[in-house]
């Protein structure tokens, strides 16, 4: 993400004062979300690991996707209220500077990363049984986690290359700090178009693939039961009668355990239980993508309207910080709204 003061807006020598309103309703949603994220997600990862019935893979990169939310609050929300009341001038110093941008680039990265590796084992579990089972153990799944964010580490250090910290001479004739991102940078453009196609369309369409592959195995697998449910033979029929009347002094559940339904049964609540993983990573996915998507429309709005002469002051001071605000918001709801989407399934029990 871009900065807020990072197109190098040059309203600074305006010194226009931030509408109250923008301040008011930025600092108090921040700060909602903020909360309502740092509770949720740190609920999340305690649990699972509490848990030892939750320690699996798909539990894991959720917990993973839980600590990237995290960051991403600690981190940027800060300098998102600070940013309101100090329009663009930069107070937390030169590391902080340089590490924001890069943090809510890796932070995103690492999340994508983590929902694409829950559906490639999903994939090959539900639509390629015979050919690979979930080969994913604890060592081999922390180990998977250790390289996610290696390569969304890697992946984003160029944002730190992007960061620019310098000293700005403001309307008051003072000489004081900002931070942005160097949009002047022609490869900057490059770059930061390259990285939301991988994000955006390579990613995305790859996910789409094997969502809908996994919704046909799924259908498939549901109509199979459905037919087997009503297609008893005869024979099987005058078993179940059989082991009924061999166990009519036992209790209830010795009867149970001789029913011949009980596998159907188990067949039902299995495919049923697949179902509703698959629906809540796909409300992940979709909440990620939909959250995400003006913010970087935004900042690929900033890199080209940089190199438009007085954009800026054609759509004026307050519209640029409602636009900003407003694209900001939704993305931090989407760290917020991951533990919520997580206690309907498959961790509710727990909770």
């Amino acid at each position: 993400m871009l900065n807020n003061n990072s197109n190098e807006l040059n309203l600074s020598n305006q010194e226009t004062q931030m509408p109250l309103d923008i301040i008011l309703f930025g600092s108090i949603l921040y700060s909602l979300i903020f909360l309502i994220g740092v509770f949720g997600n740190i609920l999340v990862i305690s649990v699972i690991l509490i848990d030892k019935d939750l320690r699996n893979f798909t539990n894991y990169l959720l917990a993973n996707l839980s600590v990237a939310d995290l960051l991403l609050l600690f981190t940027n929300v800060p300098s998102g209220i600070h940013d309101l009341f100090a329009k663009e001038r930069w107070y937390f110093g030169k590391i902080w500077c340089f590490l924001v941008s890069f943090i809510e680039h890796t932070t995103g990265f690492a999340s994508i990363l983590s929902i694409f590796f829950i559906t490639c084992d999903r994939y090959y579990v539900i639509c390629r049984p015979l050919v690979v089972k979930s080969l994913m153990n604890q060592s081999r799944t922390l180990k998977l986690i250790a390289i996610i964010w290696l390569m969304s580490f890697l992946t984003n250090l160029p944002f730190i290359a992007l960061t620019s910290y310098s000293l700005a001479k403001f309307s008051n004739k003072q000489l004081e700090y900002k931070c942005a991102t160097r949009a002047d940078q022609t490869w900057a453009l490059y770059f930061i178009v390259t990285d939301s196609f991988i994000f955006y369309i390579l990613i995305g369409s790859v996910l789409i693939f094997m969502y809908y592959k996994i919704f046909k195995s799924l259908k498939v697998s549901t109509k199979f039961l459905r037919l087997s449910s009503f297609s008893k033979s005869s024979k099987q029929k005058k078993q179940q009668d059989r082991l009924l009347k061999l166990t009519k002094s036992e209790d209830e559940d010795k009867k149970v355990s001789f029913n011949p339904n009980i596998n159907q049964s188990l067949m039902n609540k299995h495919v049923k239980q697949r179902q509703q993983l698959i629906i809540m990573l796909m409300i992940v996915l979709v909440t990620f993508y939909v959250c995400i998507f003006p913010l970087k429309i935004w900042n690929l709005l900033n890199l080209f309207a940089y190199r438009i002469d007085g954009f800026y002051q054609k759509i004026g001071f307050k519209l640029y910080w409602i636009l900003n605000v407003t694209c900001r918001i939704f993305y931090y709801i989407n760290s917020a709204t991951n533990p919520i989407i997580f206690i309907e399934e498959p961790l509710n029990a727990r909770f």
